[in-house]
């Protein structure tokens, strides 16, 4: 992103500032509609229904502060009990 080689970027809400601030982008546009977090897990896993079946367990995510990652989070009262990040490498 920083060296140019994209012409455009479908980022969340968190980066747009930034990207405006310091890359000087344009954002060109904003999608309707509220902001919906999806959390997904292999259908042929039967350990893992519900968020509580995260806990302790790994999951693959940007790092902190990431608002999806931070979201996560807020589903687990107990930080002693929060999933196992497991940091998402960007190419």
């Amino acid at each position: 992103m920083r060296k140019g080689k994209y012409d455009m970027v479908f980022d969340g809400l968190h980066f747009v500032s930034w990207r405006v601030n310091r890359l000087q982008h344009i954002p060109v546009m904003i999608i309707p509609g509220g902001f919906v977090f999806r959390f997904v897990a292999d259908r042929n896993n039967a350990k893992i229904s519900k968020v509580d079946d995260l806990i302790e367990k790994r999951v693959c995510s940007h790092a902190p502060p990431n608002q999806d990652t931070l979201r996560l989070y807020k589903e687990f009262q107990n930080p002693m009990r929060l999933p196992i990040l497991v940091i998402e490498k960007c190419c």
